[in-house]
């Protein structure tokens, strides 16, 4: 089976992350890690990092010593769920599944003054055509070493699949061109490739994938990494869940960019307090309106929760109240009739429709006086 050409894996092997001839101390190092530090991640991160002259074997001895702590939680993956609520959990049970695995790294990294994030996407240990499941399967790492970003994959570590059979390589620090043949993220701008790898061309499997790197006539992402990297927290959650579903619009996918949405008007909601507060009221509907859109997309996007819906209730009253203080009492009236529909979604008995219904009628009925 074709795979890559000899011309590029050759490329690819010369640019390759190969750590030193210290790798070996280092994961010695990282093995004889005292048990009595493995609940003081700030005490254990200064121990395992202490041989390390580079960003790159702190980032190494910290796989290791995970790769070495941590087994695979299989009675989770037979129940389908994650057990582990926290870190102190994953630490605790030493067990785990993907996501465990790249958020203890992540927060390894934290304690290590090295910059990383957890990745969400699709992995296959084969290099055949496959078929992505409706959500994400699998989590893994990026890494920021010497003002470059690179991938590496803690749950599978040093594990000899198709993929690593063939390439000779391990999953710490492959190159992008290697890791996309098996990975592919949910969010393409940790590609890290350039041109990127649609979902179509990465269930084709490994050959079309090299095969559409080589030729590079596939259209680069337009949103850099970089831009991405200068949103807010709450922003780069919201912008994952946009372009995770745009890539691969499932049902799966179309819930969790809803979700997403409405997660972030309770973001703009805090900052609409804050202005009610201040008493800006022109900045306050500004905000209160582009929190209502969010919430009309969510709404068409999937289904909304009851507390989605008294949510999404509560700020049209508050739009329709700051509206009349400034005297639009037309638009006011529409966002109060607005309310009083979406409200109607609600149980019968619920409580928080029966007491906004009540204020809406009687706010609507001093409004049309």
């Amino acid at each position: 089976m074709k795979i890559l050409t000899p011309l590029l894996y050759l490329i690819l092997l010369l640019s390759s992350f190969h750590l030193s001839a210290q790798s070996n101390e280092l994961a010695k190092h990282a093995r004889k890690a005292p048990a009595s530090l493995s609940y003081k991640l700030p005490a254990l991160t200064e121990y395992l990092t202490e041989p390390a002259t580079n960003d790159k074997e702190k980032a190494y001895v910290l796989f290791v010593w995970l790769e070495n702590y941590l087994q695979y939680d299989n009675t989770a993956k037979i129940l389908d769920r994650r057990i582990n609520r926290s870190v102190g959990d994953i630490l605790r049970r030493k067990k785990g599944i993907c996501f465990d695995y790249a958020i203890l790294y992540e927060r390894l990294c934290d304690f290590s003054d090295l910059e990383c994030k957890r990745v969400d996407g699709y992995a296959f240990t084969d290099l055949k055509q496959r078929t992505l499941p409706e959500t994400p399967n699998h989590s893994w790492n990026a890494i920021l070493i010497d003002s470059m970003w690179h991938l590496l994959d803690p749950t599978w570590g040093f594990i000899e699949d198709e993929w690593a059979h063939t390439y000779k390589e391990d999953y710490f620090l492959p190159p992008p061109e290697l890791f996309i043949l098996n990975h592919l993220p949910a969010n393409p701008i940790w590609q890290l490739t350039n041109p990127c790898i649609s979902k179509e061309i990465f269930e084709k499997g490994a050959t079309s994938i090299s095969d559409a790197l080589e030729g590079g006539d596939l259209k680069c992402l337009t949103d850099s990494l970089q831009w991405y990297l200068d949103l807010s927290e709450d922003e780069q959650v919201l912008a994952e869940a946009k372009m995770s579903y745009e890539q691969h619009p499932t049902n799966g996918n179309k819930r969790f960019y809803s979700h997403a949405l409405i997660d972030y008007t309770v973001v703009l909601e805090k900052e609409t307090d804050v202005l009610a507060e201040m008493d800006s009221l022109e900045a306050f509907i500004e905000l209160q309106q582009e929190a209502i859109r969010l919430c009309e997309k969510a709404a068409s996007l999937s289904e909304l929760q009851e507390w989605q819906i008294s949510f999404y209730a509560g700020l049209l009253i508050n739009l329709a109240v700051a509206e009349s203080r400034i005297s639009d009492v037309e638009t006011a009236i529409e966002h109060l009739e607005k309310a009083q529909e979406v409200l109607q979604t609600l149980p019968e008995n619920d409580y928080y429709r029966q007491y906004a219904e009540d204020q809406c009628r009687q706010f609507l009925e001093v409004l049309r006086e």
